[in-house]
């Protein structure tokens, strides 16, 4: 058995996965800043006509940081899901070498 074959096969199958996942992360990470436009929008007009201070923007600006990261917390949950299916990927991949020797 090649070993090195076989682990380079594993490294393509965890790579393939990985592929798949960070297109659906990225995306993810698009609806969330998408929904924020808007907030973030309003933020900046409000600045620039002086409708609030340096300071309220801050404290605003805080708030939609708390907002991003409690959606983000989702991504890390689907990154978790993203790792377990490119080691499954891996390891079916040696298997399946090991197996066609057989």
């Amino acid at each position: 058995m090649d070993l090195e074959a076989v682990i380079q096969q594993m490294l393509g199958a965890m790579v393939h996965s990985l592929r798949e996942d960070a297109a659906a992360l990225g995306s993810y990470g698009q609806q969330i800043l998408a929904g924020e436009r808007a907030a973030l929008q309003q933020l900046a007009e409000q600045r620039l006509r002086g409708e609030i201070t340096d300071e309220e923007l801050q404290m605003e600006l805080e708030d939609e940081r708390l907002t991003i990261e409690a959606q983000m917390l989702a991504v890390s949950v689907m990154s978790k899901a993203a790792v377990q299916r490119a080691s499954q990927a891996a390891t079916a991949a040696f298997f399946n070498a090991v197996k066609a020797l057989i």
